[in-house]
């Protein structure tokens, strides 16, 4: 009998990362120097035709409420899986936990020093992540705006913040959000800065698509993770790997863009790690059939 396909829903995503260090797995990945990835991941598309007894008759966890109940996600289930476990989990909560890493390791290495009062432009599967891996792996933030202030904050996502001593407030437009602000997360949605609100030595993070809009003058160094950076952009990796030595100085205004270029196989497998380490997805289906799975 082969092993369980257990759902892995967004929120026990999102509870993974509090566990998983995905911003050191992917800045191996980066800088070339990450393992290769111990499970595979593909596309799932249901128990093998004509194989009745592949799957449990009560399939109950597999509602799509259940595995994305912020009704996000509309890119299908990837199913994730080595020899001992399975999971099947959403594709659009997986990019959201991804993006997250990515840009907590863009701030961790471009960050100005001191305190910083850092920004989430976001909603949906993003926010839980991105505010667990801000209280978890950078220190020197101090308080964390949200905005829009409608935007769901799941109890996980304050259950983070309240064990630490980062305070949180969420803001009505984004010129009161980045008011002052020196670090500044952008998801998820056609943001425009300002940036003569910005507080000198600021670093604007935009990952994916997100078109955020700011002065070009107004930034004095630009980096980003596309292997194929041209122009005045510096590569993330190149940072990592000391090839660059990163920010010029602490009142720069730098700008990261970010794609997503490297590390999504390497974080859905870190992730399905911490999942089975940690008993995630219980009472899922259970796939029997021979050809189920590979």
């Amino acid at each position: 009998m082969g092993a369980p396909i257990l759902p892995l829903g967004v929120e026990e995503l999102s509870a993974a990362t509090a566990v998983a260090d995905l911003v050191g797995v992917l800045s191996a990945a980066l800088a070339g120097r990450a393992p290769v990835p111990a499970c595979r991941v593909r596309p799932w598309t249901g128990p093998p035709a004509g194989d009745d007894a592949a799957v449990d008759p009560t399939p109950v966890d597999l509602d799509p409420a259940v595995l994305d109940p912020a009704g996000q996600d509309g890119d299908g289930l990837l199913l994730v899986e080595d020899d001992d476990a399975r999971f099947l989990v959403p594709a659009a909560g997986l990019r959201a936990v991804h993006a997250a890493a990515l840009a907590t390791l863009a701030a961790r290495e471009l960050v100005a020093p001191g305190p910083v009062r850092a920004v989430v432009l976001g909603t949906g599967a993003v926010l839980r992540p991105q505010l667990t891996m801000i209280v978890r792996r950078l220190p020197t933030v101090r308080h964390i705006t949200v905005h829009p202030a409608g935007a769901r904050i799941d109890p996980g996502a304050l259950a983070e913040v309240d064990l630490t001593s980062v305070t949180l407030s969420v803001a009505e437009d984004v010129g009161a959000a980045v008011e002052g602000a020196r670090l500044v997360f952008a998801h998820d949605g056609a943001w425009v800065v300002p940036a003569d609100r910005l507080a000198p030595g600021a670093l604007v993070v935009r990952a994916g698509a997100c078109p955020v809009r700011a002065a070009a003058a107004a930034v004095d160094q630009r980096f980003t993770d596309d292997p194929a950076a041209a122009g005045d952009a510096v590569r993330l990796a190149d940072v990592l790997t000391g090839a660059h030595p990163g920010r010029a100085t602490a009142d720069a205004v730098v700008l990261v863009d970010l794609v997503g270029a490297a590390g999504l196989d390497l974080v859905a497998c870190v992730l399905h790690g911490a999942a089975r380490e940690r008993g995630f997805g219980a009472g899922g289906v259970r796939c029997a059939g021979t050809g189920c799975g590979t």
